[in-house]
């Protein structure tokens, strides 16, 4: 009798550490849906060419954001955007239109750029990682929420 209680004892216990964790593993990154998570407006800090041609973004090939260059993207809740580069003094706003389309990609539409097909390889609270294809293969652009 006293073996069936500390199993079940053992037993509550375990149950009480993996509820308490499973509430607190969940963090503020998960709320609401990719869209909403994108509204917002969002600083490019790194970004990434496929150097090696392998498809994926390794970590020599991820390269901080010079600090004369300086680009923030502004996503609004009624699917419309700006992004604004600032290069040597130099202001440029690209006013752009945006959609999810299928699953985790966006299609962005606007002056200054033709129609760009990004997939979101990554989106939270806090951070952005989108990638594309160009002429000279994949890039990546790492964003974090302003």
């Amino acid at each position: 009798m006293k073996y069936m209680s500390s199993k079940r004892f053992l037993f509550t216990g375990l149950c009480v550490v993996v509820i308490t964790t499973s509430f607190t593993a969940c963090k503020k990154d998960t709320v609401g849906n990719s869209f909403q998570r994108m509204v917002g407006k969002w600083k490019q800090v790194e970004y990434a060419t496929d150097d090696n041609n392998n498809g994926i973004m390794d970590p020599q090939e991820i390269h901080n954001v010079d600090k004369s260059y300086d680009d923030e993207i502004k996503f609004n809740q009624d699917s419309t955007g700006v992004e604004t580069v600032i290069v040597g003094g130099t202001t440029t706003n690209y006013p752009f239109t945006w959609m999810f389309t299928e699953g985790q990609t966006i299609q962005r539409n606007g002056v200054g750029h033709d129609t760009v097909t990004y997939s979101v390889q990554s989106i939270t609270s806090e951070s952005l990682t989108l990638m594309t294809q160009t002429g000279y293969g994949a890039a990546w652009y790492i964003y974090a929420k302003k």
